[in-house]
């Protein structure tokens, strides 16, 4: 059976569902405060890679690991690509938030894949870097 937001009561009157309601919400919700946090997550993410230790020696960063490049790299690409979409908010720069965000959600994208390969299941590190791929697509759906 097709989905229907809305259906018909026995009075005639119409009844929205819970998910109309939802979209309805998010599509008035601001994008700039989840722009925001999603530098902001991103750079502490690049901070925390970056920070000396053996970060990539955890079993979920094998994929990371494999690439050869060092863990400074990473925590680098991640903490500019953060501060390029928080730069870009800050001007408030409509064509640069939306080039940042691609940027991010690609990088998010890609962190997720890599988390999701080496660990050959979901866990927590892949579904929560998949909502932030999901949320960088939500707001770019949102500004196009």
């Amino acid at each position: 059976m097709p989905y229907h937001p809305t259906t018909a009561t026995p009075s005639g009157t119409q009844r929205h569902s819970p998910l109309t309601y939802l979209c309805h919400i998010l599509n008035k919700c601001p994008t700039e405060l989840l722009e925001l946090s999603l530098g902001l997550v991103l750079v502490a993410w690049g901070v925390a890679i970056a920070l000396p230790g053996d970060s990539f020696a955890a079993p979920s960063y094998r994929a990371f690991r494999d690439t050869g490049l060092p863990e400074l790299l990473w925590g680098l690409v991640a903490m500019l690509a953060g501060s390029a979409q928080l730069t870009a908010l800050a001007f408030s720069r409509a064509q640069a938030r939306l080039v940042t965000l691609v940027t991010t959600g690609l990088l998010w994208g890609f962190i997720t894949a890599a988390i999701a390969v080496s660990n050959q299941s979901l866990t927590t590190g892949s579904t929560t870097y998949g909502a932030m791929t999901l949320a960088c697509c939500w707001v770019y759906i949102r500004h196009r």
